[in-house]
């Protein structure tokens, strides 16, 4: 066989393995997102979803009246008095609080997910900045809808009180004498799933007085985009200490915290099928040049036989 259609041979044989990895890789993606898709609605339902902490907030109802000045029919003027009433918020004058992260992983089918245990403990910090006396209503969301939350404390200056469940959260309502100052202190313990966040606000907020302390259990340590980094961190013997204070915060991100995840084997094998034929030509490309050095005839199908071995490599 001339060397040219040698060459030939060996070239379509390398295409036709590449193109055999190219599928496999793709099939070990398809399937395990598919799977990971699946399991991890199964996974949040069991253990917890992904969890967003917001502030707690303290709020009154103002009333609200305005004239409106109506002509009826014959061209007289009527004014009437139209009440409305409207949602104030008492500014949070101070935020103390604490986040215990720890990872605990779960396997569902092949796949390893990052699940975690979390204790949370905050005080807030309202203040009424108004002369009357206000029925104040004290609200604090919860950060998962599918969750469960053990050791739930909520108390107002030391003192627990009756709350409700309200929508995702719980609240219940004081009445605040002008210039009253009230600490609200909520705590609880909960379980979720691949990332922790405390969110600010929705939009750009002011945050006054912000103390958040946050340890964890794992080393790597991992922050999200649009998130802030921590303005103090101390590595301890299993985990981190990480502190974010500020004084006087006007910003639309937020704080997060991404659990480390285990090595997945579906789409390590999903790589190694695509980088595969990387190796097989380096391979054929050595085979080849001893073997005209040393003017050995290699029938193609030995080439073959060598490609089917990479590829039942990676099959297996």
């Amino acid at each position: 066989m001339s060397t040219a259609k040698r060459i030939a041979a060996i070239f379509v044989i390398f295409a036709g393995a590449t193109l055999a990895w190219m599928v496999l890789g793709a099939t070990i993606f398809s399937r395990t997102s598919d799977f990971s898709e699946s399991l991890s609605s199964r996974v949040a339902s069991n253990w917890g979803s992904v969890q967003t902490q917001s502030p707690a907030s303290a709020s009154w109802t103002q009333e609200v009246k305005r004239q409106e000045e109506t002509e009826d029919d014959h061209g007289k003027k009527h004014v009437k008095t139209i009440t409305s009433f409207q949602t104030v918020q008492l500014p949070l004058n101070s935020t103390r609080a604490k986040a215990d992260l720890q990872l605990d992983y779960r396997q569902k089918g092949l796949l390893w997910y990052s699940t975690y245990k979390v204790g949370f403990n905050a005080e807030y910090g309202f203040a009424n900045n108004t002369p009357n006396e206000l029925l104040v209503n004290f609200s604090f969301p919860l950060p998962a809808e599918q969750a469960m939350y053990d050791d739930v404390n909520f108390s107002l200056d030391g003192l627990p009180v009756d709350y409700r469940n309200d929508s995702n959260a719980i609240s219940f309502q004081k009445k605040l004498a002008p210039g009253q100052s009230a600490t609200l202190d909520v705590g609880y313990r909960s379980q979720g799933l691949g990332r922790w966040n405390y969110q600010f606000s929705p939009q750009v907020a002011r945050v006054r007085d912000f103390q958040l302390a946050m340890t964890t259990n794992f080393k790597d340590i991992d922050f999200p985009d649009n998130t802030l980094s921590p303005t103090e961190k101390r590595e301890t013997a299993g985990g981190w200490e990480l502190q974010w204070n500020y004084k006087n915060l006007l910003s639309g991100y937020q704080i997060g915290m991404a659990m480390p995840e285990k090595l997945q084997p579906g789409p390590l094998a999903g790589k190694i099928s695509f980088f595969a034929p990387v190796s097989l030509f380096f391979f054929f490309f050595l085979v080849f040049i001893i073997t005209t050095i040393r003017r050995t005839d290699l029938h193609p199908m030995n080439y073959f036989f060598l490609a089917a071995a990479f590829f039942a490599f990676h099959l297996l």
